[in-house]
């Protein structure tokens, strides 16, 4: 049988409704897309605990100790592997205002590159002030507060929600100095993270540090677990499978397709046909509805990605097509194979299965 045959043949069947095409297109689809979806919002949900872990300060470890800390060498550790942002704290003499003599204000001396770790751009000279503070003085960036050593002007305002971790900051002002001499605190973030680098923390220390007293490395918020793997999560989630089972399922769908028309196709092949045309026109209709399902199951994932997360990532999108495009090629393998499993002198069996 010539292509153009085989091509008709599959047209008219496609055509008349009995291949099912809609049908096992809608089911292909379905099948893949909501696996790909599924594994889509796991990533993201995976995404969004590793940001809001970020957030929390829980990536940040502080080093604490008794005027210990060489600003320098603190500032210099973001210089490494997986430390991004560092910065040196010391406690400073309360400020006291001459409208709030009774309440003098918590106040800190930070090293300039604290700044990062709060995640504020001062852009000029002044002191940073925490929201709740800011909002109970009725000040914003760029006025200046009245003290009573002198004027101080706001140069940044940052956010400090009380979300678990050190409160000591929610409510202070910071004064940004020099990072000469010692402080009493070094602050560094570590993504991911690594136990490790408590090691390359201490070493923020001067020489004899630790001697009279302890040197404390804690978590600035613990309310987010006391540590987040990742990768291991990733590597662990039960969506990983869905590759597999898109595997599977393809070739259920793609078996099924060809296994309802067995009687059929026996019979075409008693009355004459050609294993080889009987083979391509099936293949032919095969690949058409699966063609319409890849499309379904990659427009059902773009749309799960939308509604989670606004936007589509591009690896990540490419990397969810694969589980569709694996269940498209199965359900390819499985109508193939069924198509072995059909032999003319196996059409009074499968009338008298159908029957």
């Amino acid at each position: 049988m010539r292509l153009r045959t085989v091509l008709s043949e599959a047209w008219r069947n496609l055509v008349s409704g009995t291949t099912r095409a809609i049908l096992f297109a809608i089911l292909l689809g379905g099948v893949t897309g909501g696996l790909a979806t599924a594994d889509a919002l796991t990533i993201v949900g995976i995404q969004n605990a590793a940001e809001r872990y970020l957030a929390s300060g829980a990536a940040v470890r502080t080093l604490t100790t008794d005027s210990e800390v060489d600003g320098e060498t603190c500032e210099r550790l973001a210089e490494l592997g997986d430390i991004s942002r560092t910065g040196a704290l010391r406690e400073a003499p309360p400020t006291e205002l001459p409208a709030l003599p009774r309440s003098p204000l918590t106040t800190y001396e930070a090293s300039p590159t604290f700044a990062d770790l709060l995640e504020i751009t001062p852009e000029t000279t002044g002191v940073w002030l925490s929201r709740a503070l800011a909002t109970s003085l009725g000040v914003d960036v760029g006025d200046e507060i009245a003290t009573v050593s002198g004027t101080a002007s706001v140069s940044a305002i940052y956010e400090y929600p009380e979300d678990g971790r050190d409160a000591r900051l929610s409510i202070a002002m910071i004064i940004p100095v020099a990072t000469e001499g010692t402080f009493d605190e070094c602050w560094a973030r570590v993504w991911p993270e690594n136990p490790q680098y408590d090691n390359l923390l201490r070493s923020a220390t001067v020489p004899g540090a630790g001697e009279s007293e302890p040197i404390n490395i804690s978590q600035l918020n613990k309310s987010e677990g006391s540590s987040f793997d990742g990768r291991e999560i990733f590597l662990n989630r039960v969506t990983r499978w869905s590759f597999a089972v898109a595997i599977v399922g393809g070739l259920c769908v793609g078996w099924i397709a060809v296994a309802r028309r067995r009687v059929e196709y026996a019979s075409s092949l008693h009355a004459g046909q050609g294993r080889g045309a009987f083979t391509a026109t099936v293949l032919v209709e095969t690949v058409a509805w699966i063609m319409v399902a890849a499309i379904l199951g990659a427009e059902i994932t773009a749309l799960a990605l939308i509604l989670a997360t606004t936007s589509i990532e591009r690896d990540l999108y490419v990397g969810l097509l694969g589980i569709v495009n694996a269940g498209s090629a199965a359900a390819l393998l499985g109508a193939a194979s069924a198509t072995l499993f059909v032999q003319a002198k196996h059409l009074f069996k499968f009338f008298k299965q159908r029957t």
